[in-house]
C-alpha cells in the first residue's frame, strides 16, 4: 500500500467531467505531438509511445472520459501531422492498433484508479475505526487492559496509568500477572485459559475478592469485567478494572454502623425491658391493692376513701397504659410487631369497646351511643389489636368531648367492599392549620396545656395498628363543630356470622379450691408477694405459701409438694427459667403446673417464657380476675 501511495495517491488530480479536465487532455495530446515532431526523426515508432504517454497521463490525471478524448486527439494527430497527405495501408494498421491499444490503456488505468480508491477508502475506515476504537479505550472512565490470548498486554488506556502507577510503554508486551499479586498470578494465569475456552462477556472472579499489584508493590481491592474481542490476528480480551478500595472503605464503615445500630437496638431493648420491668413492679402493688380495697376485702370503704381509691387507681392505669404505649411504639419503629389475624365480629368488637368505655363517659358527662351493625361480615385482623384501635379512638372523643355531647360509634359497609368502623363526636374539632400534625407521635395539638390527661401516642400507635392490619385510617374534622375518625379493612368472608354479645359472655364462676389445696409463690419483691397472698387469702380452702429466693422456693416446692407453684421471673441468684428447669428435673415437682408472674412484658420475654413451659405467662400488673382465673385452670390440671 505504500509503494501505490507513493506512485497514484500523490499525484496531482484535476476534478473529473470538469472543463480544465479536457483541457489537460488536450495539452497531454499536444505536447506528445511536438515531442513526436522532436523526437521522430531519430526514434522509429516515437509518435505511438509519445501519445500512449499522453493518453495514460490524461487518465490518471483528468479521469477516464479526458482519457478517451485524448485517445480521439491522438490519434487525428497521428493521422493528420504524421501520415498526410497519404495514408499507406501499413499506416492504417499502425492508427488501428494504436487505437486498440490506448483503449486498453485507458479502461486498465480507470480499472486500477477505482480499486486504488477502494483500498484507500477500506484503510481510512480501518484507520477511522481503529482511531474509534483507540478513542472509546482511551476515553473510557475506568482503566482498560487488552491482552492476546497468551496473556501479553496489547493495548491500555491513560487510566491504567492512573490506578496501577506504570507509564503506557511500561506495560505494552508485558505479561499481565504484571499488575497481579505475586500469590495471586498462578491462578489468574489459570482464569484466563479456562476464558479462552469460553470467552463469554461476564465479570471475572465472582465470588471472590480479586486484587491489583500498583507499581510501588502495594495491592488494592479491585472488580474486574472480561470481555472477548475477535479479531483476524486471533482472540483478544478486554478487561474493565475498577478500584473499589472507596467501597470497599464504604461498605466497612456501613457494617460498623449496622453493628452500632444493633448494639444500640439490643440496647434500647434491654433499657425498656429493665424500664418496663422497674416501672411495672411498683403499679403492679398500687393497682392491685386498690383492686383489694375495692373489692372491699379489707372492710367497707366510706365514700370519700371510694373517691380517693378512685384517683389512684385512674392514676395508675393512666401510668401503665403510657408504659404500653412507648412498648408498643418501641416494637412497632423495630418492626418487631406480633399480629395474630383471625376472623372478628364487627358488632362484637365495637360493644366491647362501648361496654369498657361507658364508665368512662359518664364521668365526662358524655353519651355514648353503639348503633347496631348486625349482619355485617367478619374482617381479618388482630382481636386485641382491633380492640386496642377503638378504644384509643373512643377514649379520645370522650376526652375531648364537651359536657352533654355525643359519642356515635358506628359500621357500615362501603362500596369498595370494605367494613367501616367510624367514631364521631360533638367535641371542640381540630384546627384547619393543625390537621397535618394529627398522627405524628406525642403530639397533642395544645391540648399539652390543659387538665386533659393524655401522651400523644393514641393516635399514632392507632394509625400503626390499623396499617399493619392491612387497613386504613382517615378523619374528618370541623372546628367547633366535631370530628370523625374511621377505620376500615378489608371483608373477610361474604357471609355474616351471628355475633355473640358481650352481655352474653360468662363470667367466670368465683373460685374454689377445695380442701387441702396449696400454692407456692415464689417472689422476691415482698409487696407483689403480700399483694398475691392477698389476693388469694379469700379463695376458700386454699394455703398460700411463699418463698424470696428460688432456692427456698425449690426446697418448699419438694418439701411441701404445692397443687400449683407461681414463679417470679427476676429472682435472685437463679432466676425463674432456672428455677423451673430444677422442678421439671425432681420427681417430686415435675408434674406441678408452674405459672409465671413477672413485669417482663416484652413480646420476646412472653415468647420465651412461653416455649420454656410455663402453665400461664402472667404479666404485672395483675388483674385479679386474670390471676384467679389461670390459678382455678392450674388447680384443675392439678387435680386431673
Amino acid at each position: 500500500m505504500p509503494a501505490l501511495e507513493t506512485l497514484f495517491f500523490d499525484i496531482p488530480q484535476i476534478r473529473r467531467g470538469s472543463l480544465m479536465a479536457y483541457l489537460a487532455a488536450a495539452a497531454f495530446v499536444a505536447l506528445a505531438t511536438g515531442l513526436r515532431l522532436v523526437l521522430g526523426a531519430w526514434l522509429e515508432g516515437a509518435s505511438f509511445v509519445t501519445f500512449y504517454l499522453a493518453v495514460i497521463a490524461a487518465s490518471l490525471v483528468c479521469g477516464m472520459a479526458a482519457g478517451w478524448l485524448a485517445v480521439v486527439l491522438s490519434a487525428l494527430s497521428a493521422w493528420a501531422f504524421i501520415y498526410s497527405p497519404g495514408l499507406a495501408y501499413s499506416h492504417a494498421l499502425g492508427i488501428g492498433f494504436f487505437l486498440l491499444v490506448a483503449a486498453a490503456n485507458v479502461v486498465v488505468v480507470g480499472a486500477l484508479l477505482a480499486t486504488i480508491a477502494k483500498v484507500q477508502s477500506l484503510v481510512r475506515t480501518l484507520e477511522s475505526s481503529e482511531q474509534k476504537f483507540r478513542g472509546i479505550v482511551e476515553s473510557s472512565p475506568e482503566a482498560m487492559v487488552i491482552v492476546d490470548a497468551s496473556g501479553i498486554i496489547a493495548l491500555v488506556n491513560a487510566r491504567v496509568g492512573d490506578v496501577f502507577g506504570y507509564r503506557r510503554d511500561e506495560l505494552l508486551g508485558k505479561a499481565v500477572e504484571t499488575l497481579v499479586p505475586k500469590r495471586l498470578a498462578e491462578r489468574h494465569r489459570q482464569h484466563l485459559a479456562r476464558f479462552a475456552t469460553d470467552a463469554t462477556m461476564r465479570p471475572m472472579g465472582a465470588g471472590n475478592d480479586l486484587y491489583g499489584l500498583r507499581k510501588d508493590g502495594t495491592e488494592f481491592p479491585v472488580e474486574i469485567s472480561l470481555s472477548p474481542l475477535h479479531t483476524p490476528q486471533g482472540l483478544y480480551v478486554s478487561s474493565v478494572i475498577r478500584d473499589i478500595t472507596q467501597r470497599r472503605q464504604i461498605e466497612a464503615e456501613l457494617f460498623q454502623a449496622r453493628q452500632l445500630e444493633q448494639e444500640a437496638s439490643r440496647a434500647k431493648t434491654l433499657f425498656l425491658s429493665n424500664m418496663s420491668h422497674e416501672l411495672r413492679t411498683p403499679l403492679n402493688a398500687v393497682i392491685g391493692f386498690v383492686q383489694l380495697l375495692e373489692g372491699e376485702q379489707a372492710g367497707p370503704l366510706t365514700p370519700k376513701q371510694r373517691e380517693y381509691l378512685g384517683y389512684i387507681h385512674d392514676g395508675g392505669t393512666h401510668l401503665l397504659s403510657l408504659v404500653n404505649e412507648v412498648l408498643d411504639l418501641s416494637k412497632i419503629e423495630a418492626g418487631r410487631l406480633d399480629l395474630s389475624i383471625e376472623a372478628v365480629g364487627v358488632h362484637a368488637a365495637m360493644e366491647l369497646a362501648h361496654n369498657s368505655l361507658v364508665s368512662l363517659a359518664e364521668k365526662a358527662r358524655v353519651v355514648l351511643i353503639l348503633r347496631p351493625a348486625n349482619g355485617l361480615p367478619d374482617v381479618g385482623v388482630d382481636r386485641l389489636r382491633l380492640h386496642q384501635c377503638l378504644m384509643n379512638l373512643i377514649s379520645n372523643a370522650i376526652k375531648y368531648n364537651r359536657p352533654g355531647g355525643t359519642v356515635t360509634l358506628d359500621a357500615r359497609r362501603t362500596p369498595d367492599d370494605r367494613i367501616e368502623i367510624a367514631v364521631a363526636d360533638t367535641g371542640r374539632g381540630i384546627p384547619t392549620e393543625r390537621q397535618r400534625e394529627l398522627f405524628q407521635p406525642f403530639q397533642r395539638l395544645g391540648a399539652e396545656h390543659t387538665a386533659i390527661e393524655g401522651t400523644g401516642l393514641g393516635l399514632a400507635l392507632t394509625r400503626y395498628l390499623v396499617e399493619a392490619m392491612g387497613g386504613k385510617i382517615g378523619f374528618s374534622s370541623r372546628p367547633g363543630v366535631g370530628s370523625r375518625f374511621w377505620i376500615d379493612f378489608p371483608v373477610l368472608a361474604a357471609v355474616s356470622h351471628p355475633v355473640a354479645t358481650v352481655s352474653e359472655a360468662r363470667l367466670a364462676p368465683v373460685l374454689t379450691a377445695g380442701p387441702g389445696r396449696s400454692l407456692l409463690y415464689v417472689e422476691d419483691n415482698a409487696m407483689s408477694a403480700r399483694l398475691v397472698e392477698a389476693i388469694l387469702s379469700a379463695v376458700p380452702g386454699l394455703t398460700v405459701l411463699s418463698a424470696s429466693t428460688a432456692q427456698e422456693g425449690l426446697e418448699k416446692a419438694i418439701r411441701h409438694r404445692p397443687d400449683v407453684i407461681i414463679l417470679d421471673i427476676n429472682l435472685p441468684g437463679l432466676n425463674g427459667y432456672d428455677l423451673l428447669a430444677r422442678l421439671r428435673h425432681a420427681p417430686e415437682t415435675r408434674d406441678i403446673p408452674v405459672l409465671a408472674l413477672t413485669a417482663a412484658a416484652l413480646p420476646g420475654d412472653i415468647a420465651k417464657g412461653t416455649a420454656a413451659g410455663f402453665f400461664r405467662y402472667l404479666t404485672k400488673p395483675i388483674d385479679a380476675r386474670v390471676l384467679q382465673a389461670a390459678v382455678e385452670d392450674a388447680l384443675t390440671e392439678a387435680a386431673a
